[in-house]
């Protein structure tokens, strides 16, 4: 009776050992609460329509040696994330820890972001009618072992004003014999202007009499509308010149050389972009160039 009673609590202690969880599937490797990282999203916290979230959270590693913040796939982490003191839907996904640095693309564009291989990574959605001004995003984390006491919150600043169109400061008369037309403008913006500077301004120049060739800014093309790097005092103001031109190489170097424009009516098409992508309206303008030299 001894030696079966011995056996059977033997089987029992096994048994209890075998269907305990093990740390790994269990959660974290800690018993403290989960702590994130809480960025707002766009440049410094300004964002606009065109933007994919309000801003992106991640729970914490500390690298290679300390795996106190590591968790498995199915633990239960959960985030429950709100703006302006309001539920808000937000979602996150597992990190396998094993794969080591790499590079994640972010759903629904081509832009790369480096990641340390933090074991969980999310981001808070966009509301389709988000007012302008600053808005408050707040994300809680909970596991295993309880709710962030101290949660973190970010500002977020929305953006839907479009810049000023561009305001022409020169460029040839109506009707002239300057083939080498040059056009300066610039743009101003009631938060932020400048993002990407080469993206502050877009344009065209089309000859409409006779119809003829298109040059645009931007284009991989020999021939295109080249818009010079702007020049922007403060983040409001922007300013710059334009000039159609032709791709010249020399080795290893290539530039844009004047283009000489054959006598037509043309049309010169501006916009300008804010550092959150909002347009402004187009600025046109026509002219016509006459035949013969400029005196």
């Amino acid at each position: 009776m001894r030696l079966r009673t011995v056996l059977l609590t033997c089987c029992c202690v096994i048994g209890g050992v075998l269907a305990a969880p093990s740390p790994a599937l269990a959660g974290d490797a800690n018993s403290v609460p989960p702590r994130i990282t809480l960025t707002a999203a766009g440049q410094e916290g300004f964002i606009g329509p065109r933007a994919q979230a309000l801003a992106y959270f991640s729970t914490p590693d500390f690298g290679e040696a300390d795996e106190s913040w590591r968790y498995s796939k199915g633990s239960k982490v959960r985030f429950a994330c709100s703006l302006d003191g309001r539920p808000v839907h937000c979602t996150a996904e597992h990190l396998l820890a094993e794969e080591g640095p790499g590079v994640l693309l972010r759903p629904g564009g081509n832009q790369r972001v480096r990641y340390l291989p933090s074991p969980y990574y999310g981001s808070v959605s966009l509301p389709e009618h988000l007012a302008s001004g600053p808005h408050v995003v707040t994300v809680v984390a909970s596991d295993e072992d309880g709710t962030d006491p101290t949660p973190p919150s970010v500002t977020v600043m929305m953006d839907r004003t479009p810049p000023s169109a561009p305001q022409l400061t020169q460029e040839p008369p109506r009707f002239s014999r300057v083939h080498k037309p040059v056009f300066r403008f610039g743009a101003g913006d009631n938060l932020r202007l400048v993002g990407h500077r080469t993206d502050t301004f877009t344009g065209s120049l089309r000859r409409l009499k006779p119809a003829g060739f298109v040059w645009k800014s931007n284009a991989f093309a020999d021939s295109f509308l080249s818009i010079w790097f702007p020049r922007c005092p403060d983040l409001l103001t922007c300013s710059t010149r334009a000039q159609a031109s032709y791709m010249v190489s020399e080795g290893w170097y290539s530039y844009g050389e004047p283009e000489r424009l054959g006598p037509g009516l043309y049309e010169l098409r501006l916009r300008s972009w804010d550092a959150v992508l909002n347009k402004s309206p187009l600025t046109t303008y026509r002219f016509r160039i006459l035949r013969g030299k400029a005196r």
